[in-house]
Formats: structure tokens, C-alpha cells, sequence
């Protein structure tokens, strides 16, 4: 119902990506920090520059 099945429902659908990605998860030491927490330890100079970014965007017409 959703159209992402395959259209014979015998049909093989390998997704080698997510196998590497869970493979590359699983055998990992540790997980990595999001990128947003890894920049900015601080929670409020991350609130600023995500408000520092909109600000720029909207001063360059690109209004949300």
C-alpha cells in the first residue's frame, strides 16, 4: 500500500548500505557524537548560531 514494496513479492531487494552501516555500527568502539554536540559543547552557543544562521537566511530573502 505504501508503493515501496517491490512489485513481485518474491522479489529480492538487497540493501548492502544499511548491512555496511550496521556492520561499521556494530563494530565500533564507541558511537560518534552528533555533529551539532561535538561542535558546540556549550547548549546555548549552539542555540546561537542556529539562531545566527536563520538571521542570515532571512536577511538574504530566504524566509521559512
Amino acid at each position: 500500500m505504501s508503493g515501496l514494496a517491490p512489485v513481485n513479492s518474491n522479489a529480492e531487494a538487497p540493501d548492502r548500505q544499511a548491512d555496511d552501516v550496521r556492520y561499521y555500527a556494530a563494530a565500533s568502539e564507541q558511537p560518534l557524537p552528533e555533529i551539532g554536540i561535538a561542535a558546540f559543547a556549550d547548549p546555548a552557543k549552539r542555540t546561537q548560531f542556529a539562531q545566527m544562521i536563520r538571521n542570515y537566511l532571512l536577511a538574504e530573502g530566504y524566509g521559512y
